[in-house]
């Protein structure tokens, strides 16, 4: 058959089919422009922004401005909340936003990104503007566990005008479990005020204590600003003091002296408040005086008397001791070493007089 032939007998099949084509192309070409439309066209959306105070109060009437490539796009107040929603915003694209709030407040910024015809919600913080100098010199490197100690920090107000309102705010891994700080207290111009800060290492009730050993690192920062002050505190254990020697035995009518070693390790807290007393009997007692100071006396030696035993210090001192004059008899007294926060606390060393019954 030849080709023209075969044409006509087709015609009535391929121009049909030629105009179902068209209308099929037709078709899927509306619907890639409606698909492009709802799903690809970025559609404008509503931005909601909410302008607060650094840890405070939403702040109405502050000023905020939208910013697209440089290019300011809205600028709006914030009313009743600190909250305000804006329409008509570009989406699917990082928008800058600005805030500021007169003179009382460094101005703020924050990114808005508003899905396709739909919302985005961003947050400005302002700080409180302030000249304020925070420094401390005695903040522990150490503290054993289940102790507490506490430190001074100083709050300088430079402003020649302005008293600010100093309140703390304790932040980072671990620290605000072991720290507390002072309340409010206003710092005037001009003006150095010191505050108390605590440090509390006591576990928790059920806690296993050896879960709360090691570096707690963060910041003290004065609120509604970023003003801080770095501190890092090793929790450890309770330190072990070491005393030679452990027992004093006294078989001699003469008077004797024993020379009394303290000793703290040098991987140990520095322990405070160290004080030697004695306990006896009530024979002793009636022998030496109530406080035994008739039998036992402290002398200083080499090494002096400290009440406070730094890691790796050891004290020294002379105990003096005078036996009771009555033979025959055995004596019990004991010298007990206190402090604050070792493990074992007292620590007794037994002292015993035994005299011999004389001829």
């Amino acid at each position: 058959m030849e080709f023209d032939e075969m044409k006509e007998e087709l015609a009535p099949v391929i121009e049909p089919l030629s105009k179902n084509i068209k209308l099929i192309v037709l078709l899927l070409l509306v619907v890639a422009a409606l698909y492009y439309y709802f799903y690809v066209f970025p559609k404008p959306g509503i931005g909601t922004i909410y302008v607060k105070e650094l840890d405070g109060n939403p702040l109405n009437d502050a000023e905020v401005r939208i910013i697209d490539n440089g290019k300011t796009i809205a600028t709006e107040l914030t009313a009743d909340g600190g909250r305000i929603e804006i329409p008509n915003l570009p989406s699917e694209k990082d928008l800058q936003v600005e805030a500021e709030k007169g003179a009382s407040y460094t101005a703020g910024i924050s990114t808005l990104r508003v899905n396709n015809g739909d919302r985005g919600t961003a947050t400005v913080e302002l700080e409180k503007r302030s000249s304020l100098d925070f420094v401390s010199n005695n903040i522990p490197n150490t503290v054993p566990l289940g102790c507490s100690d506490t430190f001074n920090v100083k709050v300088k107000n430079n402003a020649r005008i302005d008293a600010f309102e100093v309140e703390f705010v304790v932040e980072g891994t671990g620290l605000p479990e072991i720290i507390s700080a002072q309340g409010k207290q206003l710092v005037y111009p001009n003006f150095t005020t010191d505050f108390a800060v605590k440090i509390s290492a006591e576990p928790k009730p059920g806690e296993d204590p050896n879960q709360r050993l090691g570096e707690k690192k963060g910041t003290i920062r004065i609120k509604k600003t970023r003003t801080q002050l770095p501190i890092s505190i090793n929790l450890m254990p309770k330190t072990q003091l070491q005393l030679s020697p452990t027992e004093i035995s006294i078989s001699n009518t003469k008077p004797a002296k024993e020379v009394i070693i303290i000793s703290n390790a040098e991987t140990s807290p520095t322990v405070t408040g160290l004080n030697i007393s004695f306990s006896s009997d009530i024979d002793l007692r009636k022998e030496c005086g109530s406080d035994l100071s008739g039998c036992l006396s402290i002398e200083s030696v080499a090494g002096g008397l400290k009440s406070e035993l730094r890691p790796g210090e050891r004290m020294l001192f002379g105990l003096n001791i005078r036996p009771p004059s009555t033979p025959g008899k055995k004596y019990l007294a004991s010298m007990l070493v206190t402090g604050d926060c070792f493990k074992d606390s007292p620590i007794v060393v037994p002292i015993s007089f035994t005299l011999a019954e004389i001829g």
